[in-house]
């Protein structure tokens, strides 16, 4: 009976001395985990639907860190150019009614660089221009000439420093189907 008995002890003071083991293993580390990266974003490229909107990117530093746009644009804007540190940045877009488009969005932290690549869709997938008259006659003397064009993209007519700010100087509609331009003898091999 004795030998039952301290059996029992044992495989008691077994499970104890196990139980205390993880006890101390599982409480003993009570310090956060902190991912300690130079300079790192969570993803490199992303794409973005047709339609407005935003999406979040984190950047990982151990540091001050900046962002900015491989070049500039209109179309897209970020809610912070610069932090520090595990943070993240909101990129904002508008709809994309012409052709995709690609911009990036550069991560600094001293010599250090990463960039985010963001593509988005355009509601056009097929760009087409086509002229309707399949050849144009140009004169050597100064004329304008007007030619139709058929297109599924948008466009905007630049203005000139002479009409900039006028009333009248508006963009075209999509509707519009001519453009002018003004030829001189030199430039009668330019294309309409």
């Amino acid at each position: 009976m004795k030998t039952i008995f301290n059996k029992q002890k044992r495989s008691v003071a077994g499970v104890l001395i196990a139980l205390t083991a993880l006890t101390t293993a599982l409480t003993g580390c009570q310090e956060d985990f902190e991912l300690d990266l130079p300079l790192a974003v969570s993803a490199r490229e992303l794409s973005l639907t047709k339609d407005a909107g935003s999406t979040h990117v984190l950047v990982y530093s151990n540091g001050d860190w900046t962002a900015r746009f491989t070049r500039p644009v209109k179309w897209a804007s970020l809610n912070k150019l610069q932090g520090y540190g595990n943070n993240e940045i909101v990129f904002t877009y508008s709809a994309n009614y012409g052709i995709s488009r690609k911009i990036g969005v550069v991560f600094e932290k001293g010599s250090l660089t990463d960039t985010v690549m963001f593509s988005q869709a355009g509601a056009i997938t097929d760009a087409s221009l086509s002229f309707s008259k399949p050849a144009v006659t140009l004169l050597k003397s100064r004329s304008q000439i007007f030619t139709p064009i058929s297109t599924n993209l948008r466009y905007c007519r630049r203005r000139s420093p002479s009409n900039r700010g006028s009333p009248t100087s508006r963009p075209p509609t999509r509707e519009s189907r001519s453009r002018s331009r003004t030829t001189t003898p030199d430039s009668r091999a330019s294309p309409i």
